[in-house]
């Protein structure tokens, strides 16, 4: 499902070429390719956010993220520099999604429109907080005149991360790169909660 959203969003680039260098009848022809082709990317990345991934179930968050990215770079040739702390913590299953599909969406913009062949992802889960960063230093973009078909990538990862609590920044120039922050709330460790309790009732036992 992820591979055929990925291919759709490569056919979608190569028809935007395609309308630059050819006469206007065959540009009608192929705006109407490429509308078509937006709404397949937005309904299969629909059906993909919808779904957990199973390999989170069976692996957990960092080695479903260390599988991802040497996955990714074996079809891409981009080497992703992974750097993760605090992940051997228990986090919540819409949280370890969440930061998977980021980092998948992140890294898929980036072998479509950066053209770099390296990226760095980071992602720290602190005590009440994970932070994710996603940096290339490639072409850069200005975000008012991305395409469709990245405006929607990034509209899906701005929803999952709101939805969450979250914030979402990204920063990035023509030819310098981008530079995408992520920070999501977490829930308090359980054992932080068994102390309270404990505290409160030695309280009520004094």
């Amino acid at each position: 499902m992820i591979k055929i959203g990925q291919t759709l969003t490569m056919v979608n680039i190569l028809v935007d070429q395609s309308m630059k260098s050819q006469g206007e009848d065959v540009q009608t022809v192929l705006g109407r390719v490429k509308t078509a082709l937006v709404e397949a990317v937005q309904e299969t990345r629909d059906i993909s956010l919808r779904l957990r991934p199973g390999i989170l179930d069976d692996l957990g968050l960092l080695p479903a993220l260390i599988w991802h990215v040497q996955n990714y770079t074996e079809k891409t040739d981009i080497q992703v520099d992974l750097q993760h702390s605090g992940l051997d913590r228990d986090l919540p299953m819409d949280i370890r999604t969440a930061v998977y599909r980021i980092i998948q969406e992140s890294l898929t913009n980036i072998a479509c429109h950066a053209g770099v062949n390296e990226a760095k992802v980071i992602v720290r889960a602190l005590e009440d907080t994970l932070i994710i960063e996603i940096e290339d230093r490639g072409k850069g973009f200005d975000q008012a005149a991305l395409p469709i078909s990245a405006s929607i990538g990034l509209s899906g990862m701005q929803e999952r991360v709101y939805a969450l609590g979250g914030t979402l920044e990204i920063e990035s120039n023509a030819g310098v790169g981008t530079h995408v922050t992520v920070k999501l709330p977490l829930p308090k460790p359980l054992k932080a909660k068994t102390d309270k309790r404990e505290t409160d009732n030695d309280s009520s036992a004094r």
